[in-house]
This record gives structure tokens, C-alpha cells and sequence, in this order.
């Protein structure tokens, strides 16, 4: 066989990254939506349970990390230019509800709850790159 048959063809490494791509996209969809989900039907259930203000506040903050989840998958493809808001709002509002939650329900330090929550925001800013990353081409 010639050389040049062997060879693939041009386009190949374009189809393998726009395969990647999607896989990229599809990953970062699943988890906004089961963080939605998660914010949302959780924090409703804690708002319930809720004993003191600081844990009513936590859930109120868990259900708007689900409500910026949603609309930070949906403003990706419809109006994209909410995104950026969107997505700081979901990387906020996730790690305020991550450090609160491990205070307020767990009775831990506010050192384990700033560090709790800064592992959060780091979570978040890996699903935005997974979702920006993966929405490119």
C-alpha cells in the first residue's frame, strides 16, 4: 500500500476534537443539571427542616446554586449573553452554599467552611471550563 493512502485524512484530527467536544459538553450538561436538581428539591427539603436562621439562609443559597445551574445550561444556548452572570452566579452562590452548609448543619468551624467553600468554587470553575470548553465548536 502507498504511503499516501496510509496517511489519515486531513479533517481527522478536527472530527476527533469535535467529538471530544461534545463529550466535553455533554459531561458539564449532566452536571448542571443534576446540580440543579440537587439545589433545588435539596433546598427546598433543608428550608423545611430548618431549625435556625443560618441554616434558612444555607437552603435559600442551595436552591439559587440549582436555579443558576439551570440557567447557566440554558443561557449557553439561549441568551448567550446572560452566560457569564449565569455562570458567576452559579460559582458563587455554590461555594457560599458549600461553606455554609458544613457550618450551619454540621456544627464545623468557619475555617472548615471557608476551605469547603473554596473547594466548591474550584468545582464550579472546572464545570464552566467543561462547558465552555465543550460548547466551541
Amino acid at each position: 500500500m502507498p504511503s499516501s493512502m496510509m496517511k489519515a485524512p486531513p479533517d481527522a484530527e478536527v472530527t476527533t476534537i469535535s467529538g471530544r467536544s461534545r463529550v466535553f459538553l455533554a459531561i458539564a450538561l449532566v452536571l448542571l443539571l443534576g446540580l440543579a436538581w440537587t439545589g433545588l428539591s435539596g433546598g427546598l427539603r433543608l428550608l423545611q427542616a430548618s431549625f435556625s436562621r443560618g441554616q434558612q439562609v444555607e437552603a435559600v443559597t442551595q436552591m439559587a446554586f440549582g436555579f443558576f445551574a439551570l440557567l447557566s445550561a440554558a443561557t449557553k444556548f439561549w441568551g448567550r449573553r446572560w452566560w457569564p452572570v449565569a455562570v458567576a452566579c452559579f460559582a458563587l452562590s455554590f461555594g457560599v452554599a458549600g461553606g455554609l452548609f458544613v457550618v450551619v448543619w454540621n456544627r464545623s468551624s468557619a475555617v472548615v467552611g471557608l476551605v469547603t467553600g473554596a473547594v466548591c468554587v474550584l468545582i464550579a470553575a472546572a464545570i464552566i471550563w467543561l462547558l465552555r470548553t465543550g460548547a466551541r465548536s
